[in-house]
């Protein structure tokens, strides 16, 4: 059973069965595989233009640009799924949407469940690093000095000034694919 729908389903809404199944093969992963799934639906949200990376919480727009604001009781994949609903943020936000839409335990607006969801798939440690590498931070509590130097060298080839915020983000969850659910920085992995 495949979690990700492809390209060409996106024009449509899924049905209540299909988002039944992708919720339950979903949860049934690893949670090195789980964080595989998020971070490929973040790719391919940002492909097609669903998600969008911006600075700061997330937000979500309509198919004819308003805000869409939804209740803390509202689940969060149905708004996701309708067609034309897009969304703008963070490191985390794109992991909460791809959160939501795969395995549907999201409730609320996007910015109140970023912690809890990414701290779930992520860790708050990972979460935290994800973070700090979309935004170019330097909040690197808990780590070596030896982390910290790597941690610093990738965060600053990805904001050298040239590289726009998708191309990071886009970076940031690739990484995370291509070292099958592990975040690497130099020898680090998280």
């Amino acid at each position: 059973m495949r979690i990700a729908y492809k390209p060409h389903e996106t024009t449509r809404t899924m049905t209540k069965k299909e988002l039944q199944e992708r919720n339950a093969a979903f949860n049934a992963l690893s949670p090195m595989k789980k964080r595989v799934a998020v971070a490929k639906d973040v790719l391919l949200q940002i492909e097609i233009g669903k998600f969008k990376p911006g600075y700061g919480y997330g937000s979500l727009a309509g198919p004819r640009g308003g805000s869409i604001n939804p209740k803390s009781s509202d689940n969060l994949q149905l708004i996701i799924e309708k067609n034309g609903v897009s969304c703008v943020g963070c490191a985390k936000a794109a992991a909460v949407v791809a959160r939501a839409r795969l395995g549907n335990c999201v409730l609320g607006r996007v910015g109140e469940a970023v912690d809890g969801v990414t701290d779930e798939i992520f860790g708050s440690r990972l979460a935290g690093i994800l973070e700090e590498m979309y935004e170019g931070w330097t909040i690197w509590t808990d780590v070596t000095k030896s982390e910290r130097k790597a941690l610093e060298r990738y965060r600053d080839s990805l904001h050298d000034g040239s590289l726009g915020s998708t191309y990071i983000m886009k970076a940031i969850y690739q990484n995370i694919v291509t070292n099958r659910g592990w975040f690497v920085v130099g020898k680090y992995k998280y």
